[in-house]
């Protein structure tokens, strides 16, 4: 089917008294409005929030994607779930992504855990960066279902200055934004490539935070990257877009790298030295 005919027939019609469901199912994604026109690639997309008839263009590119809102979109309040079709399901599972830009805009980059269709409707948790009067150093977690009478509940902010710069003096982009979901805990950290030479550690001050979600939020879903708000005409710039599933391990219920490499060099520094020769 002509995906791209059929956007611009639910632009033409939005205005007409004519019921008309605009409604595609993808994977563990639902879209409530004309879905993201996907030009090839292996990624899928669906609207977590819709705004009328409007729709973003998602093109592969190779390395990473970008999210083009056409010229006939009317506003800037839709927001859009991006994952890979080998994204793994699962309950414990981790997201990163690079925003390459532009930061001069309304353009919110971040992520989504736990993302899920179930009876026809979407239920993901956001790891959003702060648009809200342009204030970029600010992380936001929120749970989004489009079966609740209120769409969007934030459950989590975090300032990340050390990650990404104050908000008159931003560090150079691009971004890198990661997430991920253990139980009912929500780890964010995000960082500019440009200014750290290696990955920084979860729960580095300044550049990550922690939070928690209800029990009914700990539940089976897909990781991938979300876009919103980008203007008419306008669009984000992504790359490198990587998700994983998290595996349990020895009782804790999941198996944490970083923790399981501090665990070892503590338990070898212990260790008496007659033993280790």
């Amino acid at each position: 089917m002509d995906t791209s005919r059929t956007t611009k027939s639910c632009h033409r019609r939005a205005n007409k008294p004519v019921a008309i469901v605009c409604c595609v199912l993808v994977c563990a994604f639902v879209a409530t409005a004309c879905m993201p026109v996907l030009k090839g690639g292996s990624y899928t997309g669906g609207v977590i929030t819709p705004n009328q008839g409007d729709t973003y263009e998602i093109v592969d590119q190779g390395t990473g994607f970008s999210a083009e809102a056409p010229t006939a979109n009317t506003d800037i309040n839709l927001r859009v779930a991006v994952a890979k079709d080998s994204a793994p399901v699962s309950v414990n599972q981790s997201a990163c992504v690079t925003w390459n830009g532009p930061n001069n805009s309304t353009i919110q980059p971040g992520l989504v855990l736990r993302s899920r269709t179930a009876n026809g409707h979407t239920r993901a948790i956001m790891v959003t960066n702060n648009v809200s009067f342009a204030f970029r150093p600010g992380f936001n977690v929120h749970l989004a279902d489009s079966a609740a009478a209120i769409k969007l509940t934030q459950v989590g902010a975090g300032t990340l200055v050390r990650g990404v710069g104050e908000f008159w003096n931003l560090k150079d982009l691009p971004w890198r934004i990661c997430a991920r979901a253990i139980g009912g805990t929500i780890d964010v950290k995000a960082w500019s490539l440009a200014d750290f030479s290696h990955e920084p550690d979860w729960g580095t001050p300044g550049v990550g935070y922690s939070t928690q979600v209800p029990p009914q939020w700990v539940t089976a879903g897909r990781p991938g990257a979300y876009v919103g708000h980008v203007g008419p005409g306008t669009k984000a710039q992504f790359s490198d877009l990587d998700t994983d599933k998290i595996a349990d391990g020895f009782g804790f219920g999941y198996w944490d790298k970083d923790l399981s490499t501090k665990f070892l060099l503590a338990v070898n520094a212990l260790w008496p030295r007659s033993f280790r020769s």
